[in-house]
């Protein structure tokens, strides 16, 4: 037979930890839940941060379509990668000697991983349905609805 699953994973259902030993069960139990709890908290933050950087990217591409409707897939995506071109260039003339700085350096690799992510397939919503395109446009930019949005994938031609 298998043995009972007794074990506490939260602080809160420990009891008597102000009588605990140093080196008892109770303080076993304890380290365990607290570095449970700590895990949970770095797996979270990094899954927000991933949200995040999708709620980004799609909020980009919503201004972007929103400046000019007519605009096709291609079109979408090739303005999405030169976003931050004006800046580049207004850092390239500003610039007295030949190092980068470094938010120029983060703004170009930007550039090169979204063109790299282009020519492997850039997943954006399909603006190609007339449907979808006035969902995308009024897209309420909460990561929750991103589900309501149907997404197709566009390789560089």
């Amino acid at each position: 037979m298998g043995r009972a699953n007794n074990k506490k994973k939260n602080v809160s259902n420990i009891k008597g930890l102000d009588k605990a030993h140093p080196y008892s069960r109770k303080a076993t139990q304890l380290n365990r839940a607290v570095v449970r709890n700590i895990n949970l908290q770095e797996k979270r933050k990094l899954q927000s941060a991933k949200h995040q950087l999708i709620v980004d990217k799609l909020v980009s591409l919503q201004t972007i379509l929103r400046g000019n409707e007519a605009l096709t897939a291609h079109e979408l995506i090739q303005a999405y990668i030169a976003r931050n071109d004006a800046e580049i260039k207004h850092l390239n003339e500003k610039r007295r000697n030949n190092s980068k700085t470094n938010r120029q350096q983060l703004l170009e690799s930007l550039r090169q991983k979204d063109e790299q992510d282009y020519s492997v397939g850039f997943e954006i919503p399909d603006i190609s349905d007339p449907e979808m395109r006035q969902t995308f446009i009024q897209w309420d930019q909460d990561y929750n609805s991103i589900s309501i949005l149907k997404m197709q994938r566009f390789v560089k031609e």
